[in-house]
């Protein structure tokens, strides 16, 4: 598999996990999901930060406890998925390079 393909891959299923995990949060009211989805979404995700970060920016959100308006919590979970995709990218790659540094310097060794 190329790294080209790879990276598209990894940002494809990166990307639709967490759109999954948003339209569930969405949709669903329970108490299970309002409880364990946010966690998911956006506690145990770095991504996230970045994500808060650029809405931020965008929208010159300096003062803290004044709710954010629809537009910003739209623009954030739409940002959240693409922040997450890249991430999926970065750490997919990183990975696909110890690997093949791995399986080339096992291979010498075995040749040796």
């Amino acid at each position: 598999m190329t790294t080209k393909k790879l990276s598209i891959y990894l940002f494809t299923i990166g990307a639709g996990f967490k759109l999954i995990l948003i339209i569930l949060f969405r949709l669903f009211p329970h108490y299970i999901v309002k409880t364990i989805i946010p966690s998911l979404l956006v506690h145990y995700d770095p991504s996230a930060l970045v994500a808060d970060w650029i809405t931020q920016i965008i929208f010159h959100r300096n003062e803290m406890g004044v709710a954010p308006s629809t537009e910003e919590t739209i623009f954030f979970e739409i940002i959240l998925v693409v922040v997450f995709g890249l991430q999926c990218v970065l750490v997919g790659l990183l990975f696909f390079k110890v690997w093949n540094y791995l399986k080339r310097k096992h291979c010498s060794k075995n040749k040796a």
